[in-house]
């Protein structure tokens, strides 16, 4: 008989705990942890004590989006999806 075993969830908005939860590699982990923080603070606004938008220039937008980019990948290989 085969008996499916329950998992729970994470129901978190830290990335770098959800990271580690799915066993992500090094660099996802990183990724991960640079992205963190910007989530929040894109998503609450109040969060960042500023102007989200006044916090990012050209350069930074860059690397957050090449760092999702990388996320992305992964979490497609993980799931078997076409790149």
């Amino acid at each position: 008989m085969y008996l499916e075993r329950k998992r729970q969830v994470a129901f978190t908005h830290d990335l770098v705990e959800l990271a580690e939860e799915l066993g992500a590699t090094e660099n996802v982990f990183h990724a991960a942890a640079e992205l963190s923080p910007d989530y929040v603070t894109t998503r609450y606004p109040n969060a960042a004590n500023a102007v989200p938008a006044k916090l990012y220039d050209e350069a930074s937008a860059e690397m957050h989006l090449k760092l999702s980019r990388e996320v992305l990948q992964w979490v497609k290989g993980e799931l078997r999806l076409e790149m």
